[in-house]
């Protein structure tokens, strides 16, 4: 069925086989044309492109994405979509040329469902890329404070310590996401948004446990 394809495709997706993982969510977007699954199927191949470094391809699937999502029966606005979707229009942004770009999208998300995860994950990339870093560590901190089990979403605490400057923290923040699950090797060896890491024997030794 189209959504046991989506359910592979997100499994190659966490397990570093990005290519594969693309193929998936196509197939199942055939299978099942559904706004819901259409929308989705995007979403998640956008987040395989940009681990890809296709950031120029990622852009428009993931507004093509929120569209398709748009379109189901009980979506009367964006907001009703769910911020872990939203913020996605932003984060390919991210890593551009323009990464100001993606702060609309963010604050869109704080504006309407400040005390929501992804809401304050978009914040404080907003609030760090702006240099504002004692602001980013409060909010750094406050999620802390949440003991966030996603180990994807635990992967963003790496770019956090990254634009802080503390290397060590960044380092364990990596190993635990590794540890817990998100293991998606050729993005975390790639990613540009730790590039002052990959140097580190640390780093290096991480990544071959993500191999």
């Amino acid at each position: 069925s189209g959504s046991s394809l989506s359910e592979l495709g997100y499994t190659l997706r966490y397990a570093g086989l990005l290519d594969e993982s693309i193929a998936f969510y196509e197939m199942s977007s055939n299978l099942d044309e559904s706004s819901l699954n259409r929308g989705g199927n995007d979403l998640q191949s956008g987040k395989a492109k940009i681990y890809l470094g296709k950031y120029d391809e990622a852009i428009p699937l993931m507004h093509r994405a929120i569209k398709a999502m748009q379109l189901q029966d009980n979506v009367k606005n964006k907001d009703d979509l769910p911020p872990v979707v939203l913020i996605y229009e932003g984060i390919p942004y991210l890593y551009s040329d323009q990464p100001k770009k993606a702060f609309p999208y963010f604050d869109y998300l704080i504006e309407f469902d400040p005390n929501n995860t992804w809401s304050i994950i978009g914040l404080t990339y907003k609030t760090l890329f702006n240099g504002e870093i004692a602001k980013g560590k409060q909010l750094v901190q406050s999620l802390e404070s949440r003991n966030i089990h996603d180990s994807e979403m635990i992967y963003r605490f790496t770019h956090f310590y990254v634009m802080m400057n503390e290397r060590e923290k960044a380092l364990m923040a990596l190993e635990r996401a590794v540890d817990r699950g998100f293991f998606c090797y050729p993005y975390i060896k790639s990613d540009k948004l730790t590039k002052s890491l990959h140097d580190d024997p640390d780093f290096i030794q991480i990544l071959e446990k993500a191999k």
